[in-house]
């Protein structure tokens, strides 16, 4: 009696198209003569957690590997079976949607500003239309970013405010420095607003807030995309144009600078999450965040 042997497997699609560089993606890959699977391989990593659904779909978990499109291999019992170019690996590929009327993430803890001290912002944005009060992108207490009419304004509390160019519906990347002597807004690298005045002179203890007021009122619509705060580190225009990485969110363990003191990925972190009980995951692992309303996360980010 001649034994019997697996076909060799024909791939046929896979999904999601794409996951972030740290891995952790679960992707499934569908065709014929699927059972048996021995390995999955992307861009020449091993997947972890290889199954064999049915003989016609495997899933698999995708390992840490470089950014770029990469080839899917699956060998099993029968052989082995090619996808051409099937998944791209990416550093950013999720950005939090705000809706205007409740949505924010807010700090679980309160953090102390103490006035003499030098703090920054880092973050990408991409506006929706705004209402007519202040509708908070970024709100660290004693240095804020919001919208008033479509205007771009940046601000201390007992300090001059910034008014920055008129918002768009693109992706554009700010950084908000606050120093002793002065405040400086660099959109996309570059300087384009400061004043002389320097920090306030008093302190607080608040919680942060992102897409509201760290009190959860004054919303903003429109994503956001990697949020940097810095306490004690006012940040140069040379560190602006870095983060700001020709147009791509860089990814901030390789930034040469001084190392944010919170970091926040806004859904590419595998903790974090949208809806009324969503979380933002501080990777520098300081300060989560919990959610106010029902943020959104989106496959919608800067362009790479």
């Amino acid at each position: 009696q001649v034994p019997y042997v697996n076909p060799v497997p024909v791939l046929a699609s896979s999904s999601p198209p794409s996951g972030v560089t740290d891995g952790g993606t679960t992707i499934t890959i569908t065709g014929i003569n699927l059972n048996g699977v021995i390995s999955v391989v992307v861009g020449g990593v091993f997947c972890t957690s290889p199954t064999s659904v049915s003989a016609t779909s495997i899933t698999a978990v995708t390992s840490a590997n470089t950014a770029g499109i990469k080839d899917i291999v699956v060998t099993t019992t029968g052989g082995y079976g090619t996808l051409s170019n099937a998944f791209t690996y990416a550093f950013d590929i999720m950005s939090i949607a705000f809706d205007g009327i409740d949505d924010g993430y807010i700090s679980d803890t309160s953090i102390y500003h103490p006035g003499s001290t030098a703090r920054s912002i880092s973050w990408w944005v991409k506006p929706n239309s705004p209402g007519s009060l202040y509708n908070y992108m970024i709100d660290f207490r004693l240095i804020t970013a919001y919208w008033r009419s479509g205007i771009l304004q940046f601000g201390g509390y007992g300090v001059t405010t910034l008014v920055g160019p008129s918002a768009g519906s693109e992706w554009v990347h700010y950084v908000f420095s606050h120093s002793s002597t002065h405040m400086f807004i660099y959109e996309n690298g570059v300087e384009v607003a400061s004043s002389s005045n320097g920090y306030p002179s008093y302190w607080s203890t608040t919680p942060i807030g992102i897409g509201s007021s760290h009190t959860g009122t004054n919303p903003w619509p429109g994503n956001i995309d990697e949020v940097c705060f810095w306490e004690g580190t006012a940040l140069s225009e040379a560190n602006a144009l870095e983060i700001y990485n020709t147009g791509s969110a860089l990814d901030m363990a390789t930034f040469s600078g001084t190392a944010p003191t919170n970091w926040y990925r806004m859904g590419d972190d595998a903790g974090d999450s949208g809806g009324a009980s969503g979380v933002l995951v501080d990777q520098m692992g300081n300060m989560d965040m919990s959610a106010i309303g029902a943020p959104v996360i989106e496959s919608d980010v800067p362009p790479t």
